[in-house]
């Protein structure tokens, strides 16, 4: 997450602009409410096609006012009419004026209108059910849905719809994510962090994202972004679709101190390799282990049979990365665990050598199940996860820890 000296610092920057933004938010929200005066949900089913579509005689349709009246509560421009279900318009291809529609909503004009309505009617009723899986299968456009549910439930659902702006925000307060991830649970993660801000719980969603493209601008276009970013891009690409992956639990034996490598017959020294310089040079290292790891514990409860505890399985280092332990799990029989998660791309013939910090080192020597879980080939479509419990029990024995700094403190006087 990012630093809270450094959110502050930007909040109280935001501060001027926010209260300006306030009376511009008076002006919006009495836009909005206009449009829901004219479109409330128990009417929508008797909309009719000139009433709904963009393009037709009217400057009062849904579509136009809720892409251009509305467009201060968050902007939809960008992607063609078809984004709506329905038009009536032209094409680069075809000048003639008439309704055009998307063939995934029917064959004829009238057949397409009743679905997009009907779709839309489906899409508000998720709200009430709080089903996030209802809106994901809802077949309007991502950026409409979006759009629609910010306008009628502006206190629930975060008006940014363009996938490169949400992860763009995510990325600038270091909230991990992975491309598993979609439109509706980067917006959920965002609204997540900002409820979970003591000063950002008391602004509107309209300020919050007011805040964050005041804060941190738009996305620069990727021939534009500068080396790193285009390197960061870039990087994403080596990494596997998660669809694709096939991670599995192994074994390894901790060799105690006593034993030399080597001395074996046939034994040779393995690779050293240092997981934390790994993650330190690509952050994405880290947080594909992480999510690997979340994914095969609730797996590995399913399998279990225990879809209860499957369901309560927590990713916590994504909200709080100050507890000591990145995954919340459980053992079959109900006990809580607590994981570490350090990952790298060398294979399990590695010597594992990476850094904790004085928090992980106390979590580990007093919290009963704790665990290290060693993600090896973690760029890979077959990941290797070793799983240590109680790690500080092999301390001196296989186990060893090395002081590598110092905290200094000086007495002083004048």
């Amino acid at each position: 997450m990012i630093d809270i000296d450094q959110l502050r610092t930007k909040q109280a920057e935001f501060e001027g602009a926010r209260q300006a933004f306030k009376k511009d938010l008076v002006r919006l929200e009495t836009e909005r409410q206009n449009f829901i005066k004219r479109f409330p949900i128990g009417k929508i089913k008797q909309m009719s096609l000139d009433e709904y579509v963009v393009g037709s005689k009217s400057g009062n349709s849904f579509c136009y006012l809720i892409e251009n009246r509305l467009q201060g509560l968050g902007n939809i421009h960008g992607a063609t009419a078809f984004k709506f279900g329905i038009y009536f318009g032209k094409t680069q291809s075809d000048p003639k004026m008439r309704y055009r529609f998307t063939s995934k909503f029917g064959k004829t004009e009238d057949v397409a209108f009743q679905n997009v309505k009907s779709a839309i009617l489906q899409l508000l009723e998720t709200v009430k059910k709080d089903d996030l899986d209802g809106i994901r299968n809802n077949p309007l456009s991502p950026m409409f849905k979006g759009k629609i549910l910010s306008t009628y439930f502006p206190d629930k659902y975060l008006n940014i719809f363009a996938d490169e702006h949400l992860e763009y925000f995510l990325d600038k307060l270091e909230i991990p994510y992975s491309e598993f991830d979609d439109e509706i649970a980067k917006r959920k993660m965002l609204i997540e962090f900002k409820q979970n801000d003591s000063v950002m719980a008391q602004w509107t969603i309209f300020e919050f994202s007011k805040f964050l493209y005041e804060s941190f601008g738009r996305p620069s276009r990727k021939e534009d972004a500068p080396k790193e970013l285009k390197d960061y891009l870039e990087s994403k690409k080596d990494y596997p679709r998660l669809n694709d992956v096939q991670a599995e639990f192994i074994n390894l034996d901790i060799i105690p101190e006593n034993v030399q490598w080597g001395q074996k017959s046939g034994a040779h020294k393995p690779k050293v390799t240092d997981f934390e310089k790994e993650n330190k040079n690509n952050k994405l290292l880290g947080n594909r282990g992480e999510e690997l790891v979340f994914n095969l514990e609730r797996k590995w409860l399913l399998d279990l049979k225990r879809r209860d505890l499957a369901g309560k399985v927590e990713w916590v280092s994504k909200k709080d990365d100050s507890l000591g332990y990145d995954i919340k799990s459980f053992e079959e029989n109900g006990a809580e665990k607590f994981i570490e998660v350090k990952s790298t791309s060398q294979s399990p013939d590695s010597n594992a050598n990476f850094l904790i910090s004085s928090n992980q080192y106390s979590k580990a020597k007093d919290i009963k199940n704790y665990y290290f879980y060693i993600v090896f080939n973690a760029k890979s479509k077959k990941p290797r996860i070793w799983r240590i419990k109680n790690p500080i029990q092999y301390e001196n024995n296989g186990l060893t820890l090395i002081p590598i700094s110092y905290r200094v403190i000086i007495n002083t006087k004048i």
